[in-house]
């Protein structure tokens, strides 16, 4: 905005520029999840409907589990008892609605009595929308989970390059990677777009996708379970020929990745491509483009990436490090 050339508001007033400006720079601050709790908790206290008398409505939990913490406890469940419960999504408690009330009162009757009210709620939907990929129908938020274990697997390779500490240790076990999808979707997107879908009844779609994509990796989760089960069983008894994970067949279904390998795989979801259509990623190994990931030259190390394809479907995202 210092640059005359690209700043769009140079015509705008002082007040209107200075406006502006704030409110950019607190919506961009408010993407941080150091304050998504606090987000959650003014929507709630600040801004949430009043009750009605055939539409009684309770505000979700004020207090949610952090993101590293769902990773590790996600760790621990997969490499222990592969048959504990699945914790309950946000609506399946008894004493909240995820719906809001037939007639809530339109925002800008609830946000107009001050300028911080205002800003905030640009801060809030701002939010909701960069934590918006699980609201999007199932094929859509499925690549934004598969895009999600990439970046992890990315940042494993980069760490490992740099003889870093490996953050995502686990890039081979679907297991970790539903859970960890299903812990973000349900205890950090749900309660943010429950409490905002109260003034913005427009976007009941999004809680409808939403809780279809939850349910979807519930479902997931406890095949996955079984299947270790079945594996621990085998080992148990010494059999010789442990169980083997099927293939799979449908749209949604884990694909382990295979951490020691080359070229590597890392865990995605299958995706349906749509028929008579050009795949989405790269079909091929032998069309790679090298991308350099290390800062230091010395390292003279090349990351690169493909998928493999298979009858209309595409799945196992690739990478080599070489």
């Amino acid at each position: 905005l210092q640059d005359p050339r690209v700043n769009i508001f140079a015509s705008f007033p002082t007040s209107d520029f200075r406006y502006v400006r704030k409110a950019i720079v607190r919506a961009i601050l408010g993407t941080d999840m150091a304050v998504h709790n606090d987000t959650i908790d003014a929507l709630v206290s600040r801004f949430q409907p009043l009750p009605t008398a055939t539409t009684p409505v309770k505000s979700p939990p004020l207090h949610h589990p952090t993101l590293a913490s769902s990773v590790s406890s996600s760790a621990s469940t997969s490499s222990g008892d592969s048959t504990g419960s699945l914790p309950p999504a946000i609506w399946e408690s008894p004493d909240v609605v995820p719906f809001p009330p037939s007639s809530p009162p339109p925002p800008w009757r609830v946000f107009e009595n001050s300028e911080d009210d205002r800003l905030f709620l640009v801060k809030a939907i701002v939010h909701a929308a960069d934590l918006s990929a699980q609201v999007f129908p199932k094929h859509i938020a499925l690549k934004w989970s598969n895009m999600i274990a990439k970046e992890f697997a990315y940042q494993a390779l980069m760490e490992s390059a740099e003889g870093l500490p490996v953050t995502h240790q686990h890039v081979d076990d679907p297991l970790l990677m539903v859970e960890s999808q299903h812990f973000f979707a349900a205890r950090l997107v749900a309660p943010l777009w429950v409490a905002l879908v109260q003034f913005f009844p427009q976007l009941h779609h999004c809680m409808t996708n939403l809780h279809a994509n939850i349910a979807h990796y519930e479902v997931e989760i406890r095949r996955l379970q079984a299947f270790g089960t079945a594996c621990q069983k085998a080992h148990a008894d010494s059999n010789d020929k442990a169980p083997v994970l099927p293939a799979p067949t449908n749209e949604g279904q884990a694909v382990p990745g295979i951490n020691k390998n080359t070229p590597a795989k890392f865990n995605s979801f299958r995706i349906r491509a749509a028929s008579n259509t050009t795949p989405l990623l790269t079909p091929s190994p032998t069309s790679l483009s090298p991308l350099s990931i290390s800062p230091r030259k010395s390292h003279h190390q090349l990351l690169h990436i493909s998928t493999t394809s298979e009858d209309d479907y595409t799945a196992n995202n690739v990478i080599t490090l070489e």
